[in-house]
């Protein structure tokens, strides 16, 4: 996570990105208490949602006007990875 400084704050990358005084209809992150991104992101004024990981970038194939569940997604990403990556056991 990258540190900005602004004035006498510190800020994460999200947090300052959520701070800035965007055009109207901008994104705006939206930031967890940990200053990391939280996992459902949502364009308001487009009205799409897609989930993210904490670095902010989006998961592929996640953007919807639809309600998405990002914690069971996220979720299935793990149980895929550790699969995918697991040691055969002998």
């Amino acid at each position: 996570m990258w540190l900005y400084v602004s004035g006498a704050s510190v800020m994460s990358e999200c947090m300052a990105r959520a701070s800035m005084h965007a055009l109207p209809g901008a994104y705006i992150p939206q930031c967890d208490e940990n200053g990391d991104y939280k996992s459902e992101q949502c364009w308001r004024s487009t009205g799409y949602c897609w989930c993210a990981y904490k670095n902010g970038t989006e998961i592929p194939g996640t953007r919807s006007r639809a309600k998405i569940d990002c914690k069971h997604i996220q979720d299935n990403l793990i149980e895929e990875y550790d699969m995918q990556y697991a040691l055969p056991l002998n």
